[in-house]
């Protein structure tokens, strides 16, 4: 049988808790005062003040709702801890890496190159959705760890459905077709349309897209909407989701800051008292017959071609096969065009699209190999033209303009 403890082992053994408790306490108090800091007082991501959360792997100090969504981005990224909960954690070492990490060189380190055009949270009414594309930019994907190459325009065109509100009745929202092309952004009522309804000129002058929750964001918008702001008009258009939410926000955002000042220079607007000027369609690099949409009406008509190439490549388009005596019946101007596959968005097989600065037209190839014949052929003739908007931008926010 067991002898009873002594005495002595009885007051040792309840006095060891007592003694790592005041150990606890003092370390503790130690993560506090790091977290008292100035650099440290307001949170790592979305700038909350008096931050009582960590992530004790990246040396951050963090909000609760911040730390909601570290914890879900997985103990490999980001492992949180609460300054006052949990009091058992701090050890020497990690008390010494916190303090050495901290949240301004943390910011140092994960913000070195953030885009002006970058959506960020703000405390004050930031969504989950904006807070949460922020932080898996900033630690997961490391979007912004190194000085990225100056952004160039025009990129691949963004398209997709969006809904906006009508001018005259607020609470009426209207689903249109939106593209976005270099300057302009253009909206369809359906995506097979060849004339848009609109367009919102984004070399206009000041453009500023906002989102709710973000820095700017308007906090009586939904989750899912974003302003723009030109200088005739606001338009408020709403996301299907928070994916396509950021991709339009950024992009315009992007697009917006590129084209900002360069309104009036010539290279962005297609002019002249005769576009095809110069144009000569015995020089023609591709030719052959395609189904074309027409603009008013829609009506698929069977149409001649000729691609010329040059400075300013135009794609001209005939009744009858050209002769050399033909006048063109109408034309594409190429400079600055887009070309994306459209057999889903026209209903039609072999069919893709050209977006110019007006307008988007629908043509229809034989096959699948004539179409693709056709769209490298077109895309040859834009890439080696002169370009339209050759303007190397560095569109990296400035440090004194990031928040603290």
């Amino acid at each position: 049988m067991a002898s009873p403890p002594h005495d002595d082992d009885v007051d040792e053994r309840e006095q060891r808790p007592r003694r790592r408790s005041s150990r606890s306490q003092v370390d503790a108090m130690t993560m506090q005062d790091i977290a008292a800091l100035p650099e440290n007082a307001l949170c790592a991501d979305c700038g909350e003040p008096n931050p009582n959360w960590t992530s004790i792997n990246l040396g951050i100090f963090i909000c609760i709702h911040c730390a909601g969504i570290h914890r879900n981005l997985g103990v490999h990224i980001s492992k949180v801890r609460s300054i006052d909960l949990d009091t058992t954690c701090w050890a020497p070492s990690l008390i010494e890496f916190m303090l050495s990490m901290g949240n301004a060189r943390s910011r140092a380190l994960y913000e070195a190159a953030v885009p002006a055009y970058v959506v960020r949270p703000r405390h004050a009414s930031c969504s989950d959705a904006v807070r949460e594309h922020w932080i898996r930019a900033k630690y997961v994907r490391k979007e912004f760890v190194e000085r990225p190459a100056p952004v160039r325009m025009p990129e691949e065109p963004l398209f997709g459905y969006l809904r906006k509100q009508s001018p005259k009745n607020k609470s009426r929202f209207q689903t249109r077709f939106f593209v976005q092309h270099g300057p302009m952004l253009s909206y369809f009522k359906r995506a097979s349309d060849s004339l848009p309804c609109g367009q919102i000129d984004l070399a206009s002058g000041r453009v500023v897209v906002d989102v709710p929750g973000a820095d700017g964001g308007d906090d009586r918008q939904t989750n899912l909407d974003f302003t723009i702001d030109t200088p005739y008009r606001t338009f408020t258009l709403t996301a299907p989701n928070a994916d396509a939410l950021f991709a339009w926000a950024q992009q315009l955002r992007r697009a917006a800051a590129f084209y900002a000042g360069a309104g009036n220079d010539p290279l962005l607007r297609a002019g002249g008292a005769d576009p095809i000027a110069g144009v000569n369609p015995d020089d023609g690099v591709w030719r052959g017959s395609m189904m074309k949409q027409g603009g008013a009406r829609q009506t698929w008509r069977r149409r001649h071609f000729v691609l010329c190439s040059g400075p300013s490549p135009t794609l001209l388009y005939y009744k009858e096969k050209p002769d050399g005596r033909r006048v063109p019946e109408g034309f594409l101007p190429l400079g600055g065009a887009a070309l994306y596959d459209a057999c889903v968005s026209s209903g039609r097989k072999h069919c893709f699209a050209v977006l110019t600065r007006t307008r988007q037209y629908f043509l229809q190839a034989m096959d699948t190999r004539d179409m693709a014949d056709w769209m490298k052929a077109i895309q040859g003739c834009i890439d080696k033209a002169t370009p339209v908007h050759a303007f190397d931008v560095d569109l990296v926010e400035p440090a004194a303009a990031r928040a603290p």
